[in-house]
Order: C-alpha cells, then sequence, then structure tokens
C-alpha cells in the first residue's frame, strides 16, 4: 500500500516509467560510452535482450567483475561509476521488458511482471547505493544525477524537487530534461514545458541529446493540448445541440398546447 501511495505521489504510471528510465538512461549511456565500451567490447548494440533473462545473463557477469574491484579497493572512482551505470542500465532494461512482456498472453503474465518489477527495484537500489558511495568520495555531475534518478523511480518522497533544484543549480541538460520528464508524469503540463524548454536551451546544439528529446516531449504535450481543445470545442458542440434540440421541442410543446387550447374554447 505504502508503494502505491508513493507511485501517486510521484505520478508514476507503466507507460512514464519507461519514458523516463528509456530516456535518462541513454543519456547516460551517450556520456559513458568510453567507460561501458571497455565492459561491453564494443558489441552492445548486438547484445541487446530480448527478455529479462538475457537482459540478467548479460549484465550479472559485468556487475561481478566490478565487485570484484571493489573488493580490492573500495574507494576505486572508476569501479564504482561504472557498476553503478551497469546496475541502472540493467535496471531500465528489466523495468522495460517486464511490462513488454504482459502482451505474451502467458497465464503468469500478472506475477511475472510483479517479480520483474522487484527485480528492477533492487536493481535500482543497488545503484543508488553504489552512487552513494561514489558521491560520498568526490562529487560528480553525472552521478549525482543518476542518483537522483535511482530516487525517483524507488519511489522516494521528495525525488522531483531534488531534481528541480539540481537543474537549477546545475544548469544540466539533461537534468532539465528529466525534470521534464517527471512533471508530465505528474500531470503538470506548463512546468512540463518549462523545464523541457530550459533543456533546449541548455543543449542548443544537440550535444548531449537533450534538445531533440525535449523538442520531441514538446511536441508531444503541444499534440494532447490540441486534442484536448478539439474534445472541449466537440462537447461544447454536442452541449449546445442538444439544448437547442430541448428548447425547440418545449417551444413545440407549448405551440401544440396553445393550439388545442384554442380549438377548445373555440368549440
Amino acid at each position: 500500500m505504502a508503494e502505491n501511495n508513493n507511485k501517486k505521489k510521484n505520478g508514476r504510471g507503466p507507460l512514464m516509467t519507461i519514458a523516463v528510465a528509456v530516456f535518462s538512461i541513454m543519456m547516460v549511456v551517450a556520456m559513458l560510452l568510453p567507460s561501458l565500451s571497455l565492459i561491453f567490447g564494443g558489441t552492445q548494440k548486438d547484445q541487446t535482450p530480448k527478455t529479462v533473462a538475457e537482459a540478467d545473463a548479460q549484465y550479472q557477469p559485468q556487475a561481478d567483475e566490478l565487485n570484484k574491484k571493489l573488493e580490492a579497493n573500495d574507494k576505486d572512482l572508476d569501479a564504482l561509476s561504472t557498476l553503478g551505470f551497469t546496475y541502472y542500465a540493467w535496471a531500465g532494461q528489466v523495468e522495460q521488458l517486464s511490462y513488454s512482456s504482459i502482451s505474451t498472453g502467458s497465464e503468469d503474465a500478472t506475477t511475472a511482471l510483479a517479480d520483474n518489477q522487484a527485480h528492477a527495484q533492487e536493481l535500482y537500489r543497488n545503484a543508488r547505493d553504489t552512487f552513494d558511495r561514489y558521491l560520498a568520495i568526490q562529487d560528480d555531475a553525472r552521478v549525482h544525477e543518476a542518483r537522483i534518478m535511482c530516487s525517483y523511480y524507488l519511489n522516494e518522497d521528495g525525488a522531483v524537487d531534488e531534481m528541480a533544484a539540481y537543474a537549477e543549480q546545475s544548469g544540466s541538460a539533461t537534468a532539465w530534461a528529466d525534470l521534464g520528464m517527471m512533471r508530465m508524469g505528474a500531470g503538470e503540463s506548463e512546468l512540463a514545458k518549462e523545464a523541457f524548454n530550459k533543456a533546449v536551451e541548455a543543449d542548443p546544439n544537440d550535444a548531449q541529446g537533450a534538445k531533440s528529446y525535449a523538442e520531441q516531449y514538446l511536441s508531444y504535450l503541444q499534440q494532447l493540448e490540441d486534442l484536448q481543445k478539439q474534445a472541449e470545442t466537440a462537447a461544447a458542440a454536442t452541449t449546445a445541440a442538444a439544448t437547442t434540440a430541448a428548447t425547440s421541442a418545449t417551444s413545440a410543446d407549448a405551440a401544440s398546447t396553445t393550439t388545442t387550447e384554442g380549438e377548445s374554447a373555440s368549440k
């Protein structure tokens, strides 16, 4: 019940969860290609997991190897950073794949979804805790931002406010874009547009990909507004037509009554 209440506070539904996760992880991967390429061996594009089991098989060995490095040196910042983002990307893959598995028609789909969501939450906690270990040694903008996103995915109170404060303080284009996603998920369209516009301003050349993504969602928000206006116009027209019809019917009844009374009087 507590988890459901937190999700209501954060305004995260399944589709918005996926949208935010995919966007954020793509931004992170774009910034970490040099270090991640050491793990993936340049073959990541050919190893995109299709199931949660495949994702586990892909990421678990990487996490195990990095944890071994940290057993030897728990202050290895490169290992901490890469492990945190490995857990982060892994969690996002599991969460996305867990929703896509609903369409398989399996009798155990509901149970599998719950299990996979719990698995994703565990991975986000691992990522958050690893980022905390990193930040306890050294501050880093990309780690800080990813740590806030983990808090958001874990439905922790204050994550949206923390991202808003961080975006304002850092001016990070990806932070503004992530904040826009959060605001949109909460139904705060105007605040979402404000955040997305600031992402565009902070990434004018689309060097981080934040501009193109922000513009994409600004376009989406505009389409929603247009559809809402069309629906309101159609509803108003329907109401007006119904009112006119009712008035005409009332007038016709009144005229008929008057005629009937006149005929009775003449008799």
